[in-house]
């Protein structure tokens, strides 16, 4: 449900981005419609500013968040083009007005593409959230102070509009971890330029478009990489080949990977895990861990650091088909 402030959060903090023809759409906003909206921009920004429209500084990261979250709306004037913001605001249930161009926009970034709004990816996601608007034609349906106007007035005629937060599947964990997974296995040698990164998916609502039968934080299967307790021929393999399938992923972890070896004793915890590339991952999120020990499928989690098993020959002992590690 959409319960935030009668306010207006504006996306823009540069003077340049407020044009003519903007400031005097948000005078008639403030005017007819009496809502409040503010600006996090700089100095600047001030002078030019109509009554009602309020310009706060550039605030922090977590007042910036709590003026989203608060407002009702966050608007966009046309520029600048994409940018994370409007999904942050979406993130805490606030609706974005998203203008559209009365002509495609080309960025010099990326000639490829014609932007038809200033954020055709959240354009994707449409109402309750998301709501294409027009700056500078009165007369259209989607003009903006006809939009909001209609917006408030469903507001307070049903107590409310149903709006759930919303995060696309580009900026959740598990697209973002299995990018990262997936991309460490590829041998970027031998691919064309094209297919060296998936990127975001293809719209915010899409369901992951994952090329795995498992997905690849659980089992990846790339460029001759297995994570899981598989070979690429569906086999059983040894802890020992678990240790070679899953150095890259302990190097980006800093993890010093020891074969045959046992640490003995301080341990955290333990968990069930098909491979060593866990137990590094799991160790590198919790800070009072320095290394582990991995066995068949076990990891154990242990408070030993790289110092005391230097200062203390007896932690760490010889022993077939264990593999250990230890915090660089």
């Amino acid at each position: 449900m959409v319960d935030g402030l009668r306010q207006i959060a504006v996306w823009g903090k540069e003077a340049k981005y407020f044009k003519p023809h903007v400031v005097e759409v948000l005078g008639q906003l403030s005017k007819e419609l009496d809502i409040p909206m503010y600006v996090a921009g700089k100095d600047g920004v001030t002078c030019g500013l109509p009554n009602g429209v309020y310009n706060l500084g550039i605030l922090s990261m977590e007042e910036r968040t709590t003026l989203l979250a608060e407002s009702l709306f966050f608007i966009g004037l046309g520029d600048p083009v994409l940018g994370a913001s409007p999904f942050e605001a979406m993130a805490h249930g606030t609706i974005y007005l998203n203008p559209v161009y009365s002509r495609p926009l080309k960025l010099w970034q990326n000639k490829q593409f014609n932007y038809t709004s200033q954020h055709p990816y959240a354009g994707y996601v449409n109402a309750p959230l998301a709501y294409d608007i027009s700056w500078q034609n009165p007369s259209a349906d989607n003009y903006v102070v006809k939009v909001v106007q209609r917006l408030l007035k469903m507001m307070e005629t049903t107590g409310g509009m149903e709006s759930v937060p919303f995060v696309p599947i580009s900026f959740r964990p598990e697209y973002i971890e299995s990018m990262v997974l997936e991309n460490l296995g590829r041998d970027y040698c031998s691919m064309s330029r094209g297919q060296r990164s998936r990127g975001v998916a293809k719209d915010p609502i899409s369901e992951y478009p994952s090329p795995y039968k498992k997905k690849p934080w659980e089992m990846l299967k790339n460029a001759g990489c297995a994570l899981g307790n598989e070979n690429e021929n569906g086999n059983e393999v040894s802890p020992s080949g678990m240790y070679n399938s899953s150095t890259t992923i302990c190097n980006a972890t800093k993890f010093t990977i020891m074969k045959n070896q046992d640490l003995r004793g301080y341990d955290l915890f333990s968990l069930p895990s098909k491979n060593v590339a866990k137990c590094c991952v799991k160790c590198h999120e919790i800070s009072e861990c320095y290394s582990f020990t991995f066995t068949k499928d076990t990891c154990w989690l242990k408070k030993m650091n790289q110092i005391m098993i230097l200062n203390n020959i007896g932690l760490k002992v010889t022993k077939a088909d264990v593999v250990s590690g230890v915090k660089k």
